[in-house]
């Protein structure tokens, strides 16, 4: 049986954020490398939080950590590299090659997208890498941009806009599923409940994207079990005071107590943007209207 310090590896190197068809492609290619080679297949990837678990910057993620790490374990590779950011964003190229890729993590094949950029301040690019690893008997593959049908290249960045812009059909389809976020139901100020409309609120979590403020079409699950909902996305204009975004889910044909449950919201499609209302009735009669798009 081989020990730990014989075991190599072939890794797909990436920030992953979103893991979409552009990245399933860099992580494919790594699989088929490792299988050619007779290494152990790998992924070398990045936590957003530091030390003190606070994002940075906040807001600009598409995948939380956790969202990350469990769709990477769950393609099945042999070995999952997931170091803080904070930690090595100010080593250099040549360090973080030579000391975390090779010493620490037995790398001996690299995958990586065309558009790859590592080392502090980003100064190395896929070429460069592919010249360092070069002097240190490692190959590195470049895998070239993937492109939609209409020849437009896919990528986090135009996915992040298109959340931060509502369009969620454009960004779902983009990812290859749907965009979600997932938190503990904290108690609110039982307006919902008032109006008739009992809702699920959740904090939007710190690193992800905060999408469009507005209303949504979306699915809120609950234990393993989905149910139609209607999420806010906003700040209760209507009640006066500043107050932090929340997503705030009415669930169909539910009825229970969710204060203190994890659940999971998953956005289908933008309804309609956040509006102030003169008064409570006025906003009741929009939440109604709202709900009638499930019929």
């Amino acid at each position: 049986m081989l020990s730990e310090n014989e075991i190599y590896f072939s890794a797909a190197l990436g920030m992953f954020d979103g893991l979409h068809a552009g990245h399933l492609s860099v992580l494919k290619k790594s699989f088929e490398i490792a299988r050619e080679s007779g290494l152990r297949s790998a992924v070398f990837t990045f936590s957003v939080k530091n030390d003190a678990g606070v994002v940075f910057p906040e807001h600009n993620f598409i995948l939380s950590d956790r969202q990350k790490e469990h769709k990477l374990r769950s393609m099945g590779f042999d070995k999952l590299m997931m170091p803080r950011f904070s930690e090595i964003k100010d080593t250099t190229a040549e360090d973080f090659l030579k000391d975390y890729l090779i010493n620490q993590e037995n790398i001996r094949a690299i995958i990586c997208g065309e558009d790859f950029r590592f080392g502090k301040n980003a100064a190395c690019d896929a070429d460069g890498l592919k010249r360092l690893a070069a002097d240190c008997g490692i190959e590195v593959f470049i895998v070239p941009l993937l492109k939609d049908s209409a020849g437009v290249k896919i990528s986090s960045t135009r996915i992040r806009e298109d959340i931060k812009n509502g369009n969620f059909i454009k960004a779902n389809t983009a990812l290859g599923f749907c965009y979600a976020i997932s938190g503990i139901v904290i108690d609110g100020s039982h307006l919902g409940r008032t109006l008739g409309f009992p809702t699920a609120n959740i904090e939007i979590p710190k690193e992800q994207i905060l999408p469009r403020l507005g209303v949504y079409k979306t699915t809120v699950t609950v234990s393993g079990r989905n149910y139609l909902a209607i999420t806010n996305v906003g700040q209760k204009p209507t009640i006066p005071g500043e107050r932090k975004p929340l997503a705030e889910s009415f669930l169909i044909d539910f009825d229970g107590d969710l204060y203190g449950t994890e659940i999971t919201v998953t956005f289908e499609e933008f309804i309609r943007p956040e509006m102030k209302f003169d008064n409570l009735e006025d906003l009741k009669k929009q939440m109604i209207k709202d709900s009638k798009i499930y019929g």
